[in-house]
């Protein structure tokens, strides 16, 4: 009997609860009887559990996250799977392997995907950006930065306006990004969340670090442009 492999790569930032292990759990088990679910801690201990319901028991503090999970049926069944979240932190956040008669494994997948897709975050984009897109931006800020520089130092008649000053700004911005990245992405627009147990906790302060983060920035270019305003009409 021909088998098909097929592998499904989903990247981007999700929020994993309850909700979702459930429906996780609901579509895993019509493809067998027994599935395993393994939960991977920060403190280096595994959990292996024949009952998602387990997750429940997990208190998931700052000294034991959740750092990834796997699951998977018995390899007798006729479609045998493995899923793997955040199993690799270089890698894709979930990883889908599926054998067995090639259009189950195309459901499979269809399937798999549309159930993460409702854990699937709306700032994904920006935490996996087109790789070297960072660098790419850099250099264009520090090129606006040296034009920038090297018109000032020429003469102070021609030099950039403050109607510009947000051009900048963005260069500056741009300049800082490569090393910005890690930082922001961690503290503000984390690959994953696992919103079980004290998880819960972490997840609303992200959210509140993030509105705080945007309220800042729309402070800071209101404060900007309000100051280019009142420039400009002083000058005239």
């Amino acid at each position: 009997m021909e088998k098909t492999t097929k592998k499904l790569a989903l990247p981007g930032a999700y929020v994993f609860d309850e909700d979702f292990f459930g429906r996780l759990n609901t579509f895993a088990s019509e493809y067998g009887k027994t599935i395993t679910f393994t939960f991977e801690l920060s403190d280096g201990s595994e959990i292996e559990s024949l009952d998602f319901t387990s997750l429940k028991r997990i208190e998931n503090t700052k000294s034991r996250r959740i750092k990834s999970v796997k699951i998977s049926n018995g390899y007798s069944e006729p479609v045998n799977f493995r899923i793997d979240i955040l199993s690799n932190i270089f890698g894709n956040s979930v990883d889908v392997r599926v054998t067995g008669p090639d259009s189950d494994c195309l459901h499979f997948c269809d399937r798999a995907n549309q159930i993460f897709l409702t854990a699937r975050q709306w700032y994904s984009w920006i935490t996996r950006p087109p790789f070297g897109i960072h660098y790419i931006l850099s250099l264009i800020g520090v090129i606006i930065l040296v034009v920038d520089l090297m018109i000032s130092m020429k003469s102070e008649a021609i030099r950039i306006g403050a109607n510009y000053q947000w051009i900048f700004t963005v260069a500056l911005i741009a300049t800082w990004l490569p090393l910005l990245h890690v930082p922001l992405r961690r503290y503000f627009f984390p690959v994953a969340i696992f919103a079980v147990g004290d998880g819960k906790r972490l997840l609303k302060h992200i959210e509140t670090l993030r509105n705080t983060l945007f309220v800042v920035i729309a402070l800071a270019v209101g404060v900007n442009l309000a100051s280019s305003f009142i420039y400009d009409t002083l000058k005239r």
